[in-house]
């Protein structure tokens, strides 16, 4: 069943010198490192989700931009990213209440 792992594990043991012994030691850890490739397997697709979120993220914002843009002046929408800098608590409840049902 491990035959190509096994065959890996003779190259590298005949290339750097490692004994029977050093072998035998090395392959108890195994399970270790499966249980550690999983792990990272598991968090690089975390990390591919996040990436696309965000993605989504900007694109829906960029969206909103545009749709701002098109409303408010220039210098209403350059007021308009002041003020939402300045009180990104207020916009943060404003975006709460209107996520929960509230006005």
């Amino acid at each position: 069943p491990d035959e190509p792992e096994a065959r890996v594990l003779r190259a590298l043991a005949d290339e750097i010198g490692i004994s029977a012994q050093q072998l035998g030691s090395l392959s108890r850890h195994r399970a270790a490192i499966r249980a550690q490739q999983a792990a990272l397997q598991r968090c690089h697709a975390l990390l591919a989700r996040a990436r696309a979120q965000v993605h989504e993220h900007v694109s829906a914002s960029a969206a909103i931009m545009l749709e701002l843009r098109q409303i408010l002046s220039p210098l209403q929408v350059a007021k308009f990213l002041v003020w939402v800098d300045r009180h990104s608590d207020s916009v943060r409840l404003l975006t709460h209440a209107r996520e929960g049902g509230g006005r």
